[in-house]
Formats: structure tokens, C-alpha cells, sequence
């Protein structure tokens, strides 16, 4: 008994999808379903690279001010104690959970008088990109700081 009861819901079930493939009305909802799946797309995208932009200004203001606190006694350090001292600035200005794999490279040099330059990277873990294979982004910033290099010369006329 159990098995004809169960045919006979298929069998409901199968009609009641043919009535539906061949109504024309209501087919708005549809439409809109479907063309919600790319707005949604592009919404989370705009969240996810509006999250990677602030962190942007995070990272690049942590590098800057990183780069003057060093340029102080760079011309004194040898380049794995730079590293460090720019790394432990860095570290201790960049204060963001959201941060994977940061990489910062610094170099010191003193042609043509004295700078310091910093690069650094970093990737950001998506939100919503996620779905389409974008696991990260991946965040990229420099900066240099020069001091005595030319002499300043004026004239008054």
C-alpha cells in the first residue's frame, strides 16, 4: 500500500511540473531570481575589494611611518639589523587580524645621499569572491624615504 501511495505522488509531482513548464504567468519572479544571482555577485565583490582598499591605507600608513621611525639610524645598522628594527616597527604599527603572509623587505642605500627603501605584501582572505576561486587578494605597497641628498640652493633678485 505504501509503494502505490508513494507512485501516486510521483505522479502528482510529474503534472504538476508539466503544468509549470508550460504556464507563461508569474515567470517575473523567475526573471528577477535569475538576474539577482550577478547583481549579488558584483555586490560581494565591491564588499570584498572595498575591505582590501581599506586595508591598503592600513598597510601603506604602517609602511611610511615605518620608514622615517628606521631612516633615524639606518646609515648605523647593518642590513639584517634594519630588517629587523623595520620589521618590529611594522609589526607593532600594523595592528590588523585580517593580514596572511606579510612580507616586508627593506634596503638602505647612500648613493647620492642617504635612503631607505620598503616594500611590503600582504593578502586578504575574501568574503564573497570566495565562491568564484578567489581565495585572497593580494595587497602590495612601497615606499622610500630620502634625506641629504642635494644641497638647497636660493638667490634673491
Amino acid at each position: 500500500m505504501a509503494r502505490i501511495v508513494s507512485f501516486s505522488r510521483i505522479r502528482r509531482l510529474a503534472r504538476q511540473l508539466g503544468h509549470f513548464c508550460h504556464d507563461r504567468g508569474g515567470n517575473v519572479a523567475i526573471s528577477f531570481a535569475f538576474g539577482m544571482l550577478p547583481i549579488m555577485c558584483f555586490v560581494g565583490s565591491a564588499v570584498d575589494y572595498s575591505r582590501a582598499s581599506a586595508f591598503k591605507v592600513q598597510f601603506q600608513s604602517a609602511l611610511d611611518a615605518t620608514a622615517l621611525m628606521v631612516a633615524k639610524s639606518a646609515a648605523t645598522m647593518t642590513s639584517d639589523q634594519l630588517q629587523a628594527a623595520a620589521h618590529s616597527y611594522f609589526t607593532s604599527l600594523l595592528v590588523s587580524s585580517e593580514a596572511k603572509d606579510v612580507t616586508l623587505n627593506t634596503s638602505y642605500s647612500s648613493i647620492s645621499g642617504s635612503s631607505v627603501l620598503l616594500q611590503g605584501t600582504a593578502k586578504i582572505d575574501t568574503v564573497f569572491m570566495d565562491m568564484f576561486g578567489y581565495n585572497n587578494l593580494q595587497i602590495g605597497a612601497s615606499t622610500t624615504t630620502k634625506w641629504g641628498s642635494t644641497r638647497l640652493r636660493g638667490a634673491l633678485v
